[in-house]
């Protein structure tokens, strides 16, 4: 991938952000949180937080910030982004799907 990309709508570039975290194996965690059933968006949130030593595979790094998680789902919940409705309007049909990421003719 591109250090930077332009998108045509704001729609794409959300998607190829997903499909970073689903995709790339330095996010592993993130995608076995993402995926995990039922849904559990604390996991999710601190599998994105700073890794602790050299043998975490629980947490991917994306974020230094150590209150990330908290920070994170204080927002989820302020916005009501943990509802069922939300998520499904979050994640849309094809997320995680095959052949609907960046590059492919659905991506």
């Amino acid at each position: 991938m591109a250090p930077f990309a332009m998108f045509g709508n704001l729609g794409k570039a959300f998607d190829c952000h997903a499909h970073l975290f689903l995709d790339h194996q330095l996010y592993a965690a993130v995608k076995a949180a993402a995926l995990a059933r039922p849904v559990n968006l604390e996991a999710f949130a601190a599998s994105l937080g700073p890794k602790t030593g050299a043998g975490d595979t629980e947490h991917c790094g994306y974020s230094t910030n150590p209150n990330y998680a908290e920070e994170l789902m204080a927002l989820v919940r302020a916005h009501d982004l943990d509802k069922p409705e939300a998520l499904l309007a979050l994640l849309g049909p094809g997320l995680g799907a095959p052949g609907s990421g960046p590059g492919t003719a659905n991506g």
